[in-house]
């Protein structure tokens, strides 16, 4: 009992707790909390017995609603309206009593209503549906589904549909045979282009009740499943030439049946002026198609798959896509104009004629059937006739090629001997055309380039084709040092590599060498075991004194046979692996640090096993006290040296090709070469005696330093990858870095610069240029500049207004007479330093009050911050002149009024005074009463009059008010002019024509006046002191009075908004009690959020299309009166007047910035909104 008595407070407590709904959108609970359906601010949530219960919703238009995930707790919905929105999906799948859903002008691509079956009305127009299935909707009589991506539609389940509008889908396919067609209005709309049958109950009634309702082409039928199926022939040649094969009969219409074509296999339509072969794709048992000699710019065979022969030469063909005729065993495209052609798909093809064309690259190497191929007389780069089967090629043609270098094939052997006549001289045949070789020693590629086996410029890199084949090589005396590359020489009989300054030589890869010359090197390694050395008949090793030790296949032949060709302090041996070599290390510390490092092992003796050094990457020897790096040279694989803090007065690297970063900074060094380091990526040689540096060979360079050097000059031109310099405490008069435009981090502080441009430096972040003699620097187009740092130089002038992202600036110690700060981000900089410029009197900001408090201490005593420095302030001339005959403005008429006269005002009236433009009141910065009425204004910016409580501005060309940042403000008046007078002039045609005005932020307000503008919605709920409120002769739709304290409004006049039904308010008795006269006999007063109503009879079947747009707008469907387009700013950009009484119309938006706009239609006295988007 105990337990059970538990168990039951348990479930108590728990049903204590509010039950939630989560609402992942925020615009969606914004709305739900303008509805006072849910409160407070947004939390992602809304107390579930808030909605459980209600039966419609309305968040129609609200444009900004992504997710509507919530909705599935609305169990008792009946009406949902969610259209003109972002929503992608929507899941209405718990909502089962819906009578009534609309989501057009969204974005989904699919909608499930099968568990809706009490849905009478669906409307899902303008979105991206391909799919709709109402068949369990049989209650269903409106259906709104335009403009969508439909192919189908079935609406045979549905037997109470009264009206249809499935227009401007992609339908194919229409079954209106429901059983009860006579109750479908005439006004239905099945347009649709792709359409051709329309299956109904009777076909008679159809035809004379629903002709204007379907496009010509299409027809009502009692079965479509038995209608004639035409193709459409536009070409009246074809079709000519289809009548004469007897496909077709009597003359020329634009079709033919398609039953008439679908089954022929076999078509020549060859020599017959065909310019368009559109049709061709309803022959779907097509085989063997022959229409050649034509005139045909373009083909279509997606659709003929069963294609097997293709003969369409002597066209004026540019393209051909095969890619789905996967059955094609014969091509014949040539004599046209391709410039590419895929056949990978086609891997049953065994002809291919593809001559004469401008094909630039073919590749054949997925046919492995083919047998017969003839690409010449193209403009061929690519070949790739690598399918694994080239033996059984019999028939090819390759030449008149000229570009052509390299043909990749199976074998390069069976190819040279077998096809060696049927391609240019200037080709050659390779297994890999896209392989190559590394040549990372540039003179040898230099070498190469010169005796024309290589092209173009040095890229440490050969193509393997070209070289492979060559029997004979000549590089001698051409000062290269690695030979790395020649293993792929394999052909080669004959090799003069003498007078260089080789290390290393291995021709273990060169089995056919007969004659090799490589005297006079510098050669410490020799291999010749290549298993074929008594080929070798001709050899000279001579004058390679450090080479001790030759790699041969036998010791007893060579010692006997080559004795003479070598020098006599070197031997044979077949593995000189085991022969030590070694590197003289002359300097004792350099010796102590290898040892240190466990590099050396065998003790201090001046020397080190090269073994030990050459595979090495990185080396650190900093801080050792080294003199002498001698033996540095045979690090051969270093990429990494650190050697900085040493006693070094020389530095030789130039045998370590691969280095890629090279720190040597505070040694004694009088020179440094780097010439032969093309792969350095990283140089810090700072603090050294440098006079001089030369990286122009080093282009792969991101980071260069030479700080504390004596450099008067400095290339860095071709360094374009750069990303940091320092090149500070030099010499430097001038320096160019607008080559550099990846810099992100520039020092070059203590030289003597006097110039220096960063205009193309457009990424940079760290800039610091201090103690040079710069008179002038322009930061303005390196807005992504995070620290400046200019001090002690000869600035008189420094803007960095467009420099939102700096966060640290010194520019103390110049000779500033003008600074800028003022970029919108002044909270960003921390760290700053304006001091010691005595001629600097002000600082122009942000915020004055922010860096008096934050930067008291980083200016001069003398100097104060301002957002305004120019000590004026541009004023039009009609205000000038009020300002002037107020005695404010007391220095004569000259476009402009003191800073000093105007901070000071509170009160100010420039009423009708013919006044264009109020720029400069936002320098009124005490101003608490402007009034500006009857005026030419037509814009007007207070959001810098913080202190304002009055403001009248009515009677003006206002179409835009933006009050949000005077939450002082406690009267508003914006009037618009009522004129009864015929006589329509500029100043009162366009008067105030305010759409929208957001007062939710002047919660002081009191009074408020707003009448005669063109509102549609005004929400009052967040202003509770509000006494009087006159929003008469507005367009008002929606009016939101709910602020919880009705009863001190005294003054009120809601009248002349004939769209509005319904006006919220705290208490309706009190309202009806009070202000029964203050609104129009159609609007009744309501406690809970008002719903749209009638308006949504009257744009029932309204069409807006295209959307988006590129100029043209149709609104058809309704008799409007006029249509008025808004930007997202509330302006009113165009209004069109429609007076012909039709259903059908269009508006011009061409010439307009692509964006979003809000289209205003007026119709039967109510209105509508609808976004567009013109692209």
């Amino acid at each position: 009992m105990k337990l059970k008595l538990l168990f039951i407070l348990f479930l108590a407590s728990v049903s204590s707790f509010a039950q939630y709904t989560l609402i992942p959108d925020l615009y969606f609970e914004a709305e739900l909390i303008r509805q006072g359906i849910d409160s407070g601010v947004p939390d992602g949530k809304v107390l579930t017995s808030n909605i459980n219960t209600r039966t419609t919703l309305n968040v129609r238009g609200v444009s900004l609603i992504t997710d509507l995930t919530g909705i599935q707790d609305f169990t008792a919905l009946k009406s949902l309206l969610c259209d003109t929105n972002q929503l992608t999906s929507l899941d209405v799948s718990k909502n089962t009593a819906l009578t009534y859903l609309s989501f057009g002008d969204n974005y989904l691509t699919t909608i499930d209503v099968s568990k809706n079956t009490a849905l009478t009305e669906l409307r899902c127009y303008h979105n991206l549906l391909t799919t709709l299935d109402v068949s369990k909707n049989p209650a269903l009589t409106i259906l709104h589904c335009y403009e969508n991506q439909l192919k189908a539609l079935d609406v045979s389940k549905n037997p109470a549909l009264t009206y249809l509008d499935c227009s401007d889908n992609e339908l194919t396919g229409l079954n209106l045979k429901n059983g009860n067609n006579s109750k479908l209005s005439t006004n239905s709309s099945f347009n649709a282009n792709n359409l051709s049958c329309i299956q109904v109950d009777n076909v008679a009634y159809a035809n004379a009740n629903w002709a204007s309702a379907k496009d010509p082409q299409a027809s009502y039928s009692l079965d479509c499943s038995i209608v004639v199926q035409y193709t459409l022939i536009p070409d009246v040649n074809f079709e000519k030439k289809l009548i004469q094969l007897g496909y077709d009969f009597g003359t020329p219409d634009g079709k033919v049946p398609t039953s008439k074509i679908s089954g022929v296999t076999t078509l020549n339509i060859s020599g017959s002026s065909i310019t368009n072969l559109t049709g061709i794709q309803d022959f779907a048992a097509l085989q063997q198609l022959d229409c050649s000699n034509n005139q045909l710019t373009a083909l279509d065979f997606s659709k003929n798959i069963a294609l097997t022969n293709l003969s369409c030469n002597s066209n004026k063909l540019t393209t051909l896509d095969v890619s789905k005729n996967v059955a094609l065993t014969y091509l014949y495209c040539y004599s046209n104009k391709l410039t590419t052609l895929d056949v990978s798909k086609n891997t049953a093809l065994i002809y291919l004629h593809c001559y004469e064309n401008q094909l630039k690259a073919l590749d054949v190497s997925k046919n492995t059937a083919l047998r017969y191929i003839d690409c010449s007389s193209n403009q061929l780069t690519s070949l790739n006739l690598k399918n694994g089967n080239n033996t059984n090629v019999s028939s090819y043609n390759f030449t008149n090629n000229p570009n052509l270098s390299c043909i990749q094939v199976d074998n390069d052997y069976y190819s040279s001997n077998s096809w060696k006549s049927y391609k240019d001289a200037t080709a050659s045949y390779s297994k890999d055309c896209l392989a190559s070789t590394l040549i990372p020693d540039v003179n040898f590629e230099k070498k190469l380039i010169s005796l024309g086996i290589d092209t173009g410029t040095v890229d440490g890199q050969v193509p393997t084709y070209k070289i492979n084949r060559l029997t004979s090589l000549d590089i001698s005396n051409s000062s290269i040092i690695n030979l790395t590359g020649i293993q792929d020489f394999t052909e080669l009989n004959t090799l003069n590599c003498s007078g260089n300054q080789l290390t290393a030589l291995d021709l273990s890869k060169n089995k056919l060498v007969n004659s090799l010359n490589c005297s006079s090197n510098q050669l410490t390694s020799l291999n010749l075991k290549t298993g074929t050395n008594t080929y070798l008949s001709i050899r000279n090793f001579k004058n390679n004194p450090d080479l001790t030790c030759i790699q041969v296949d036998n010791v007893a032949y060579s010692a006997a046979n080559w004795a003479s060709s070598k020098d006599p302090v070197a031997g044979f041996s077949t593995d000189c692996s085991a022969v030590v070599q070694y590197t003289l290390i002359p300097d004792a510390n350099f010796e102590k640090k290898l040892i240190a490092l466990g590099i050396d092992t065998d003790g201090t003796n001046g020397k080190v096993s090269t073994a030990s050094i050459s595979s090495l990457t990185s080396l650190d020897v900093t801080y050792s006290k080294i003199t002498d790096l001698t033996g540095i040279q045979d690090f051969a694989a270093l990429k990494i040296l650190k050697c900085f803090e040493n006693q070094l007065t020389s530095l030789d690297v130039s045998k370590n090709n691969v280095l890629e970063e090279l720190y040597c900074s505070e040694n004694q060094l009088t020179a440094l070469d780097v010439s032969k380091n093309v792969a350095l990526e990283s140089l810090f040689c700072g603090k050294n005696q440098l006079t001089a540096l030369d990286v122009s060979n080093n282009t792969a360079l991101r980071a260069i330093s030479f700080y504390n050097s004596q450099l008067t000059n400095l290339d860095v031109s071709k360094n374009t990858d750069l990303r940091y310099l320092d090149c500070s405490s030099n010499l430097l008069s001038n320096l160019d870095v607008s080559k550099n435009t990846v810099l992100s981090a520039f020092y070059c502080y203590s030289n003597s610069l006097t110039n220096l441009d960063v205009s193309k430096n457009l990424t940079l972040l760290d800039l610091r240029c201090d103690t040079n003699q710069l008179a002038n620097l322009d930061v303005s187009n390196n807005t992504a500049l995070d620290i400046l740092s200019c001090a002690q130089n000869q600035l008189i002038n420094l803007n960095v207004s467009n420099n939102k992202a700096l966060t640290y600036l010194n520019c103390s110690y110049n000779l500033l007479t003008s600074l800028n700060l003022k970029n919108g981000n002044n909270v960003k900089m921390s760290g700053n330093n304006f001091t010691n410029n005595p001629n600097l009197s002000c600082i122009q900001v942000d915020n004055v009050a922010y860096s008096n408090a934050n930067w008291a201490a980083k200016k001069d005593a003398t100097a104060s911050y301002s957002d305004n420095c120019s000590g004026a302030v541009a004023v039009s001339s009609a205000f000038e002149d009020q300002l002037i005959a107020l005695g404010v403005d007391t220095d004569g008429k000259n476009g402009s009024v003191l800073l000093a006269s105007i901070t000071n005002i509170t009160s100010l009236d420039v009423s009708n005074s013919n006044i264009t433009s109020l720029s400069g009141i936002e320098y009124f910065s005490k101003l608490e009463t402007l009034k500006c009425q009857g005026n030419l204004l037509t814009s007007i910016n207070v959001s810098s009059n913080l202190a304002l409580k009055y403001l009248d501005c009515s009677k003006n060309l206002l179409s835009t008010l933006d009050v949000s940042k005077n939450t002082q403000l406690t009267e508003l008046y914006c009037d618009g002019i009522v004129t009864t007078s015929k006589k329509i002039n500029a100043k009162t045609s366009a008067a105030n024509q305010l759409t929208v005005l957001d007062v939710s932020k002047n919660v002081l307000l009191t009074k408020l006046s707003c009448s005669n503008n063109l509102i549609v919605s005004l929400d009052l709920s967040k202003n509770t002191l509000l006494t009087d409120v006159n929003c008469s002769n507005n367009k008002l739709t929606s009016l939101n009075l709910n602020n919880g304290n009705n009863s001190k409004l005294v003054n009120v006049n809601f009248k002349t908004n004939a769209s509005q039904s319904c006006i919220q308010v705290d208490d309706v008795a009190y309202a009806n009690a009070n202000w029964s006269t203050a609104k129009d006999a159609t609007a009744i007063y309501s406690k809970t959020a008002c719903t749209l109503g009638i308006e949504d009879l009257v744009f029932e079947k309204l069409a807006v299309y295209p959307n988006p747009t590129k100029g043209e707008l149709h609104i058809d469907n309704i008799v409007l009166e006029k249509a008025s387009v808004y930007d997202v700013l509330g302006k009113l950009v165009t209004t069109t007047k429609f007076t012909n009484g039709s259903n059908t119309n269009s508006i011009n938006l061409s010439g307009f910035p692509k964006g979003i706009y809000y289209v205003y239609l007026e119709s039967e006295g109510s209105t509508l909104v609808r976004k567009i988007i013109i692209k």
